[in-house]
Protein backbone atom coordinates (compact mmCIF):
# COMPACT_ATOMS: atom_id res chain seq x y z
CA UNK A 1 0.00 0.00 0.00
CA UNK A 2 2.79 2.78 1.27
CA UNK A 3 6.31 2.45 -0.37
CA UNK A 4 9.57 4.72 0.61
CA UNK A 5 12.80 3.68 -0.68
CA UNK A 6 16.08 5.41 -0.02
CA UNK A 7 13.69 8.88 0.95
CA UNK A 8 15.25 11.84 2.42
CA UNK A 9 13.96 15.45 3.78
CA UNK A 10 16.06 18.27 3.90
CA UNK A 11 15.54 21.54 5.73
CA UNK A 12 17.67 24.54 4.52
CA UNK A 13 17.79 28.07 5.66
CA UNK A 14 20.67 30.19 4.45
CA UNK A 15 23.57 28.06 5.62
CA UNK A 16 21.98 25.76 8.33
CA UNK A 17 21.05 22.42 6.81
CA UNK A 18 19.14 19.81 8.44
CA UNK A 19 18.32 16.41 7.36
CA UNK A 20 15.29 15.48 9.02
CA UNK A 21 15.12 12.04 7.24
CA UNK A 22 17.83 9.93 6.07
CA UNK A 23 17.52 7.26 3.54
CA UNK A 24 14.58 6.15 4.61
CA UNK A 25 13.18 2.44 3.43
CA UNK A 26 9.62 1.44 4.07
CA UNK A 27 6.54 -1.11 3.41
CA UNK A 28 3.59 -0.51 5.11
CA UNK A 29 0.76 -3.86 4.00
CA UNK A 30 -2.91 -2.78 3.23
CA UNK A 31 -4.29 -3.60 7.15
CA UNK A 32 -1.15 -2.70 9.45
CA UNK A 33 -1.34 -0.99 12.57
CA UNK A 34 1.62 0.70 12.81
CA UNK A 35 3.10 2.84 15.67
CA UNK A 36 6.04 5.21 14.53
CA UNK A 37 7.79 6.20 17.84
CA UNK A 38 10.78 8.38 18.66
CA UNK A 39 12.25 11.27 20.76
CA UNK A 40 11.60 14.82 20.12
CA UNK A 41 12.85 15.81 16.74
CA UNK A 42 13.91 12.55 15.44
CA UNK A 43 11.60 12.82 12.38
CA UNK A 44 8.56 11.14 13.00
CA UNK A 45 6.37 14.30 12.53
CA UNK A 46 8.01 15.20 9.38
CA UNK A 47 7.72 11.38 8.23
CA UNK A 48 3.84 11.89 9.17
CA UNK A 49 3.90 15.28 6.54
CA UNK A 50 5.43 13.59 4.08
CA UNK A 51 3.33 10.17 4.25
CA UNK A 52 -0.17 12.24 4.30
CA UNK A 53 1.39 14.24 1.45
CA UNK A 54 1.64 17.51 3.30
CA UNK A 55 5.05 17.84 2.58
CA UNK A 56 7.34 16.49 -0.33
CA UNK A 57 10.78 14.58 0.32
CA UNK A 58 13.77 15.93 -1.08
CA UNK A 59 15.02 12.81 -2.52
CA UNK A 60 13.90 9.60 -2.99
CA UNK A 61 10.45 7.68 -3.63
CA UNK A 62 6.97 7.22 -2.47
CA UNK A 63 4.23 5.19 -4.06
CA UNK A 64 0.77 4.93 -2.49
CA UNK A 65 -1.34 2.15 -3.90
CA UNK A 66 0.92 1.99 -7.04
CA UNK A 67 1.17 5.70 -7.56
CA UNK A 68 4.39 7.34 -7.27
CA UNK A 69 3.77 10.44 -5.35
CA UNK A 70 6.51 13.19 -6.60
CA UNK A 71 5.23 12.43 -10.12
CA UNK A 72 1.70 14.45 -9.23
CA UNK A 73 0.92 17.64 -9.80
CA UNK A 74 -0.89 19.91 -6.66
CA UNK A 75 -4.37 19.21 -7.43
CA UNK A 76 -3.64 15.56 -7.72
CA UNK A 77 -1.79 15.42 -4.58
CA UNK A 78 -5.04 17.63 -3.23
CA UNK A 79 -7.21 14.76 -4.66
CA UNK A 80 -4.86 11.79 -2.42
CA UNK A 81 -5.11 13.77 0.63
CA UNK A 82 -8.85 14.19 -0.07
CA UNK A 83 -9.67 10.62 -0.80
CA UNK A 84 -7.16 8.09 0.39
CA UNK A 85 -6.09 9.38 3.76
CA UNK A 86 -7.76 10.31 6.37
CA UNK A 87 -6.11 13.01 9.18
CA UNK A 88 -6.75 12.49 12.80
CA UNK A 89 -4.96 14.87 15.06
CA UNK A 90 -4.12 15.55 19.16
CA UNK A 91 -5.75 18.89 18.84
CA UNK A 92 -9.04 17.48 17.22
CA UNK A 93 -9.12 20.25 14.64
CA UNK A 94 -12.83 20.73 14.82
CA UNK A 95 -14.55 24.24 14.15
CA UNK A 96 -16.08 25.10 17.12
CA UNK A 97 -18.78 26.92 15.68
CA UNK A 98 -20.38 23.92 13.42
CA UNK A 99 -21.48 20.69 14.94
CA UNK A 100 -20.33 17.61 15.30
CA UNK A 101 -22.40 16.55 11.63
CA UNK A 102 -21.31 19.85 10.00
CA UNK A 103 -17.41 18.80 11.38
CA UNK A 104 -17.34 15.47 9.63
CA UNK A 105 -19.59 16.81 6.67
CA UNK A 106 -16.90 19.23 6.04
CA UNK A 107 -14.20 16.95 3.75
CA UNK A 108 -17.06 16.12 1.74
CA UNK A 109 -17.55 20.03 1.15
CA UNK A 110 -14.08 20.19 -0.33
CA UNK A 111 -14.79 17.08 -2.67
CA UNK A 112 -17.71 18.16 -4.05
CA UNK A 113 -20.64 15.45 -2.69
CA UNK A 114 -23.87 16.09 -2.79
CA UNK A 115 -25.76 17.40 0.37
CA UNK A 116 -27.92 13.96 0.43
CA UNK A 117 -24.70 12.03 0.37
CA UNK A 118 -22.73 14.32 3.01
CA UNK A 119 -25.73 13.72 5.42
CA UNK A 120 -25.75 9.93 4.67
CA UNK A 121 -21.89 9.51 5.44
CA UNK A 122 -21.62 11.85 8.34
CA UNK A 123 -24.32 10.15 10.30
CA UNK A 124 -22.86 6.37 9.22
CA UNK A 125 -19.84 7.86 10.58
CA UNK A 126 -20.60 9.37 13.60
CA UNK A 127 -22.74 5.96 14.63
CA UNK A 128 -19.78 4.10 13.77
CA UNK A 129 -18.00 5.71 16.26
CA UNK A 130 -20.41 5.90 18.93
CA UNK A 131 -21.74 9.30 18.38
CA UNK A 132 -24.89 8.71 16.56
CA UNK A 133 -26.99 10.57 19.04
CA UNK A 134 -24.63 13.79 19.08
CA UNK A 135 -24.66 15.01 15.70
CA UNK A 136 -26.23 18.57 17.00
CA UNK A 137 -23.91 18.82 19.85
CA UNK A 138 -20.98 21.52 18.96
CA UNK A 139 -17.32 20.29 20.05
CA UNK A 140 -17.65 22.73 22.97
CA UNK A 141 -20.55 20.65 24.58
CA UNK A 142 -18.52 17.02 24.16
CA UNK A 143 -15.44 15.85 26.23
CA UNK A 144 -12.77 15.63 24.67
CA UNK A 145 -12.28 11.75 24.13
CA UNK A 146 -15.94 12.16 22.58
CA UNK A 147 -14.62 15.67 20.08
CA UNK A 148 -10.93 12.89 19.23
CA UNK A 149 -14.39 10.58 18.22
CA UNK A 150 -15.68 13.73 16.04
CA UNK A 151 -12.52 13.68 14.28
CA UNK A 152 -12.22 10.08 13.81
CA UNK A 153 -15.75 10.24 12.20
CA UNK A 154 -14.77 12.77 9.74
CA UNK A 155 -11.66 10.77 8.74
CA UNK A 156 -14.08 8.14 7.94
CA UNK A 157 -16.39 9.49 5.85
CA UNK A 158 -14.51 9.92 2.71
CA UNK A 159 -13.61 6.02 3.50
CA UNK A 160 -9.83 5.97 3.04
CA UNK A 161 -7.78 3.69 2.54
CA UNK A 162 -5.40 4.97 5.48
CA UNK A 163 -5.97 6.60 8.39
CA UNK A 164 -2.84 8.89 9.44
CA UNK A 165 -2.88 9.84 13.77
CA UNK A 166 -0.52 12.36 14.99
CA UNK A 167 -0.60 11.71 18.58
CA UNK A 168 -4.37 11.20 18.61
CA UNK A 169 -4.11 10.49 22.65
CA UNK A 170 -2.12 13.44 23.52
CA UNK A 171 -4.59 15.55 24.86
CA UNK A 172 -7.18 12.93 26.85
CA UNK A 173 -7.28 11.36 30.05
CA UNK A 174 -6.32 7.76 30.73
CA UNK A 175 -10.24 6.17 30.26
CA UNK A 176 -10.43 8.28 26.95
CA UNK A 177 -7.47 7.16 26.14
CA UNK A 178 -8.43 4.05 26.62
CA UNK A 179 -12.16 4.23 25.04
CA UNK A 180 -10.09 5.71 21.53
CA UNK A 181 -7.47 2.71 21.25
CA UNK A 182 -10.29 0.78 21.28
CA UNK A 183 -11.86 1.60 18.64
CA UNK A 184 -8.58 1.81 16.02
CA UNK A 185 -8.29 -1.67 17.18
CA UNK A 186 -12.09 -2.23 15.91
CA UNK A 187 -11.16 -0.04 12.87
CA UNK A 188 -8.29 -2.27 12.48
CA UNK A 189 -9.91 -5.72 12.92
CA UNK A 190 -12.43 -4.44 10.16
CA UNK A 191 -9.07 -3.98 7.62
CA UNK A 192 -8.17 -0.42 7.97
CA UNK A 193 -4.42 0.24 7.88
CA UNK A 194 -3.74 2.64 10.63
CA UNK A 195 -0.82 4.64 11.11
CA UNK A 196 0.08 6.17 14.65
CA UNK A 197 2.47 9.06 15.65
CA UNK A 198 2.99 8.47 19.56
CA UNK A 199 5.62 9.02 21.98
CA UNK A 200 4.03 6.52 24.72
CA UNK A 201 5.34 3.16 24.75
CA UNK A 202 1.74 2.05 26.41
CA UNK A 203 -0.29 3.20 23.15
CA UNK A 204 2.40 1.63 20.96
CA UNK A 205 1.74 -1.61 22.19
CA UNK A 206 -2.00 -1.83 21.36
CA UNK A 207 -0.93 -1.69 17.80
CA UNK A 208 0.46 -4.66 15.85
CA UNK A 209 3.93 -3.20 14.33
CA UNK A 210 5.93 -0.30 15.37
CA UNK A 211 9.33 1.60 14.19
CA UNK A 212 11.45 3.27 15.83
CA UNK A 213 12.98 6.99 14.06
CA UNK A 214 16.19 8.66 15.91
CA UNK A 215 17.96 11.28 13.73
CA UNK A 216 16.02 10.91 11.08
CA UNK A 217 16.57 7.06 10.86
CA UNK A 218 14.36 3.96 11.53
CA UNK A 219 16.36 2.41 13.91
CA UNK A 220 14.08 -0.57 14.51
CA UNK A 221 11.04 -2.11 12.63
CA UNK A 222 9.40 -5.03 14.56
CA UNK A 223 6.21 -6.75 15.16
CA UNK A 224 3.98 -6.30 18.38
CA UNK A 225 4.14 -9.96 20.15
CA UNK A 226 2.04 -8.04 23.00
CA UNK A 227 -0.84 -7.47 19.81
CA UNK A 228 -2.39 -5.73 23.51
CA UNK A 229 -6.22 -5.64 23.63
CA UNK A 230 -9.01 -3.47 25.45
Amino acid sequence: MIQLEKLTKVYEQGEIRVEALKDIDLHVRKGDFMAIMGPSGSGKSTLMNVLGCLDQATAGAYWIDGTHVEELTEDELADVRNQKIGFIFQSFNLLPKLNAQQNVELPMVYAGKSTKERNQRAKKALEQVGLGDRGKHRPSEMSGGQRQRVAIARALATDPAILLADEPTGNLDSKSTEEILRLFQELHHEGRTIIMVTHESEVAKHCSRVIVIKDGEIVDDYRNKEGKRI
